[in-house]
């Protein structure tokens, strides 16, 4: 329900975005329990998403490279970032989205195979193993 009433306020305001991380996995058959949602969006596109979402608003961090958007979607945690690199783990994983639909509403996830890079480069390398030792299993 989260997930979906983020991704529709998304959609209908033109921001692209990715969903990432445990969400994303579980999204793709992982067995795994996400404990919160997080979201990549275009640096640029953060100021929209907080205007769209500001029901939701618990909290906002900026940084010079990043702006962050914490918000509380019925009980659930949800993140939304934009990274002003455009060589970022963050912005790599928006570019290499793929579509998919829950019901009915377009959400964008992130292959597991790109989602091993991402999990990478942002330094989380035991999730890395884990989601190339399932791709393994489904071989």
């Amino acid at each position: 329900k989260s997930l979906i009433a983020v991704a529709k306020e998304l959609n209908e305001n033109g921001i692209h975005f990715v969903v990432i991380a445990s969400a994303n996995s579980a999204l793709q058959e992982v067995n795994i329990k996400p404990k919160d949602i997080d979201f990549v969006v275009k640096y640029e596109d953060v100021d929209l998403a907080l205007s769209c979402l500001s029901h939701f608003f618990i909290e906002e961090i900026h940084s010079p490279e990043q702006y962050v958007l914490h918000l509380g979607v019925f009980g659930v945690d949800v993140e939304i970032r934009g990274n002003k690199n455009p060589n970022s783990p963050h912005i790599k994983a928006l570019h290499a989205k793929k579509e998919t639909k829950l019901n009915g509403e377009k959400i964008f996830i992130l292959p597991l195979e790109k989602s091993i890079e991402f999990y990478e480069g942002i330094g989380k390398t035991e999730k890395a193993k884990e989601l190339r030792e399932f791709l393994n299993k489904k071989k």
